[in-house]
């Protein structure tokens, strides 16, 4: 399901609802912190409120799907400390 949502090319913030039932069981500090970041997608309706234009940011994605790869790495990072 992680692929499949990694891997799509149209990702629609409701997609990741489907991981919340997963982290009930596998606690990933990655994909909550994907399914918390991907909020910032509804940016996109505050611009279309006030101008009629609907045009996402470019900083969004690059913080979403950035922010996955930095927490990623970080976990990563400690689980190689650890050990």
């Amino acid at each position: 399901t992680g692929l499949f949502l990694w891997l799509t090319p149209t990702l629609h913030p409701w997609y990741l609802v489907w991981m919340l039932p997963f982290l009930v069981f596998y606690r990933s500090p990655v994909w909550l912190a994907f399914t918390g970041l991907v909020v910032l997608c509804y940016q996109v309706l505050i611009r279309y409120q006030a101008e009629g234009v609907w045009e996402e940011a470019a900083w969004v994605k690059g913080v979403e799907f950035g922010g996955f790869a930095v927490v990623w790495l970080g976990v990563w990072l400690w689980c190689r400390l650890k050990r």
